[in-house]
């Protein structure tokens, strides 16, 4: 099974659902949007895009690093565009789109790092709750479902109150915690418990990504897929 990578940062964000017409979601004087479809050759991506990717290769190692950067202070910021079968996920605001192209792979691209513009310093706990959230209702929306690892209790967010403790169940480590199971929201007291780091799992037919919470919810995230 072929691994796909995303990388992005969950702060000051708009994701959205527009499986049945992407073209309707433009908005007047939409900034540019980078399209990006998983398993996409690399050579269409860049002769498309609106912004120039800037590229180094390492022919030792036989792979290619392309990007797109910008100052996350920019007025105006880019939109991923990145679609998934029938599905296509848009995020706004985006300060960094990269991907690794390695020889033995091909040009597909198999690998996808997306970093976005935070919230401002001094926002509430809740505003960044709020933002993730609303991340995590437009990766749903656009065909991602919540999954969890060989190794995590499969305990719905349904069960939250049946646990205290904030990094494990049953006296094991999780990292799929009920608390913050994606299907259920949780009140913020208990999201504070939780800490800095947490990873949410998502998969589609053929991919697992992985949302994953920095410190002070001004990190990236880490979106992997893994076998299933």
């Amino acid at each position: 099974m072929k691994k796909i990578l995303v990388a992005t940062l969950i702060l000051g964000l708009t994701a959205c659902d527009t499986s049945s017409n992407p073209e309707k979601q433009k908005m007047k004087d939409s900034p540019p949007i980078i399209k990006i479809n998983l398993h996409e050759d690399i050579n269409d991506v860049i002769a498309r895009s609106p912004i120039p990717f800037k590229s180094d290769c390492l022919a030792a190692a036989g792979v290619c690093w392309h990007e797109i950067s910008r100052s996350p202070n920019s007025k105006e910021l880019p939109i991923a565009s990145i679609k998934t079968g029938a599905h296509t996920l848009l995020l706004k605001n985006v300060s960094r789109i990269s991907t690794a192209i390695f020889d033995r792979f091909g040009s597909q691209i198999e690998n996808i790092e997306i970093v976005l513009r935070g919230l401002p310093d001094n926002s509430l706990h809740t505003d960044h709750q709020n933002a993730i959230y609303h991340l995590i209702d437009g990766i749903q929306r656009a065909g991602w479902t919540h999954y969890y690892r060989r190794s995590d209790p499969r305990v719905s967010g349904k069960e939250m109150d049946k646990i205290d403790t904030p990094r494990e169940v049953l006296g094991k480590f999780t990292s799929s915690h009920p608390w913050l199971d994606p299907n259920y929201r949780v009140d913020i007291d208990r999201w504070l418990k939780v800490g800095s780091f947490y990873n949410w799992f998502f998969t589609t037919t053929a991919h697992i990504c992985t949302l994953e919470r920095g410190v002070d919810f001004q990190k990236n995230t880490l979106m992997k897929e893994e076998p299933i």
